[in-house]
């Protein structure tokens, strides 16, 4: 594996495997219920959901997936309690519409108010459904009673109905200006792939 931090502190691993046909594209940003509070629980989790509603030169969550969906790569994202995860993995000769897609993605989101409405109620259900899992929801419950509300980690990723409900575009946009910044985010890329062309693509994308 190679490492490089770009001059903006985003820091860059390469990890080239040559017998296999695909780049996966992993980028680590530093957020979640350790930068939160009780009264601000699931703003990390509710803000990945955001960042796939439309970007500036994407404004629709369709016109942006199918830029990267067209070429034959898929995306995700997950949070957890230290960090958020948002992955891309394409055919190798794609690399460079994952790049773009990627950096679309973390830097340039809209945030539409329309969307936030609309995500709230995608994300309430999504609680509702976590709470009505015995199995999953054990693990809040047990973090909560061992660690308290007080403390991030015994705060769920998920928040509740009252803080998923709070939230705003002006506060979703701080949390972005806070944590969402080159020196908080590693990228990681595994696959067939040349490390200086890679390089490349990444300076062109995301900076030198």
């Amino acid at each position: 594996m190679k490492k490089y931090k770009l001059s903006n502190s985003i820091t860059l691993l390469i990890y080239p495997v040559s017998w296999i046909r695909s780049v996966s594209i992993y980028v680590a940003v530093g957020a979640g219920p350790k930068y939160e509070t009780s009264e601000t629980a699931g703003l990390a989790h509710f803000l990945e959901h955001m960042l796939f509603e439309g970007t500036k030169k994407f404004p629709s969550s369709k016109e942006l997936a199918v830029y990267l969906e067209s070429v034959g790569g898929k995306s995700g994202a997950w949070t957890d309690k230290e960090h958020v995860i948002y992955y891309v993995k394409t055919p190798v000769k794609h690399i460079e519409v994952a790049i773009k897609y990627l950096y679309e993605l973390l830097f340039n989101s809209l945030l539409d108010k329309n969307s936030i409405k609309n995500e709230k109620q995608i994300v309430l259900e999504e609680i509702n459904r976590k709470n009505d899992n015995p199995e999953n929801n054990i693990w809040d419950l047990f973090m909560e009673w061992v660690w308290g509300k007080q403390q991030w980690a015994g705060l769920s990723t998920l928040g509740d109905e009252s803080t998923i409900n709070k939230i705003t575009k002006p506060q979703l946009k701080k949390y972005m200006d806070n944590l969402y910044i080159p020196k908080n985010i590693v990228i990681t890329i595994v696959g067939n792939m040349s490390i200086s062309k890679v390089r490349s693509y990444f300076y062109r994308s995301f900076g030198e």
